[in-house]
C-alpha cells in the first residue's frame, strides 16, 4: 500500500496497531507478573458492542484463571487471568504470571486485578461521556485453578465440597470391579458417597471465613477475590 497510495503508512503493522514496545513486569514469588488492565478489556467490550450498532449501559463480566504449559520440554506454563463479556465470545487478558510453577501466594498473584476490580465495580466507567456500570457475574475456573485462586482446598481432599459440607471418604477399589481380583485393593479416590443432606456452603460465610478450621477446613485462608463488590465466592463459582 506504501508503493501504490498516497497514505503514509509506517513500514511496520507493529507501529500503525501502536503496540507496546515494552511491558511494566513485576518480580513475583518465583517468577514474575505482568498487568493488562481490566479498564482496556471493559473498553474493548464496550468497542465490540458499538461496532455491532449496540450501546450497553452495562456490562456482566465473566472471569477465567487458567494455568498452561509453554514447552513440552520444559516446566514453565502461564497463569492468565481472562475476562469476557457474558454475551460475547471475545476473551480479553488482564493479568500474565510467567514462571516453573504456579504462584505460590495467590494472594499476590490476585492484588492488582483485584484492586481494579474494586475500583471499576464500585464506580464503573465512563464511555462516550455516559456512565456504564460494569458487574461481576461469574468466576469460571476448572477444580484445580478455582481451589488456588479461592484458597481452598483442592478437589481430592476430604472437606473439598465447595458447595455443601459434606465430608468425603477414601474408597478402594475391590473384588469384582473391573481389572482386580482376589479382593486386593488396588488404587483410590475421594468419593462422597451417600444420599443424606448436608449443610450448604453461603456466599455470605465464604466471606466471612467460615468455613477456616486448621487442618479441617475447607477454607485455607482469605483470598483477595472476596473484597470485589459482587463476588460471590459460592453461587458465584459454577
Amino acid at each position: 500500500m506504501r508503493s501504490n497510495t498516497d497514505l503514509e503508512l509506517p513500514k511496520d503493522a507493529r507501529t500503525l496497531m501502536k503496540a507496546p514496545r515494552q511491558s511494566e513486569v513485576t518480580p513475583m514469588c518465583t517468577g514474575k507478573y505482568c498487568h493488562y488492565g481490566m479498564q482496556k478489556a471493559v473498553e474493548e467490550i464496550l468497542k465490540e458492542y458499538h461496532r455491532r450498532g449496540i450501546e450497553k449501559r452495562e456490562l456482566h463480566l465473566t472471569f477465567n484463571i487458567d494455568g498452561l504449559p509453554i514447552f513440552k520440554s520444559s516446566e514453565k506454563s502461564l497463569w492468565l487471568i481472562l475476562c469476557s463479556e457474558r454475551n460475547l465470545k471475545n476473551v480479553y487478558v488482564i493479568g500474565m504470571y510467567w514462571g516453573y510453577e504456579k504462584p505460590s501466594d495467590p494472594n499476590a498473584y490476585l492484588t492488582s486485578f483485584a484492586k481494579e476490580a474494586i475500583e471499576i465495580c464500585q464506580n464503573g466507567v465512563t464511555w462516550k461521556k455516559k456512565p456504564v456500570k460494569v458487574y461481576f457475574h461469574a468466576l469460571i475456573c476448572d477444580a484445580p485453578a478455582k481451589s488456588m485462586c479461592r484458597n481452598t482446598k483442592g478437589h481430592s481432599g476430604y472437606r473439598s465440597c465447595s458447595k455443601c459440607t459434606i465430608r468425603g471418604k477414601y474408597m478402594y477399589k475391590t473384588k469384582g470391579q473391573r481389572n482386580v481380583g482376589n479382593g486386593q485393593k488396588v488404587g483410590g479416590r475421594v468419593c462422597f458417597p451417600g444420599v443424606q443432606q448436608h449443610a450448604c456452603r453461603s456466599d455470605e460465610e465464604f466471606a466471612l471465613g467460615a468455613y477456616v478450621e486448621i487442618g479441617k477446613g475447607y477454607q485455607l485462608g482469605s483470598t483477595e477475590l472476596t473484597k470485589i463488590p459482587g463476588f460471590k465466592g459460592v453461587s458465584g463459582v459454577p
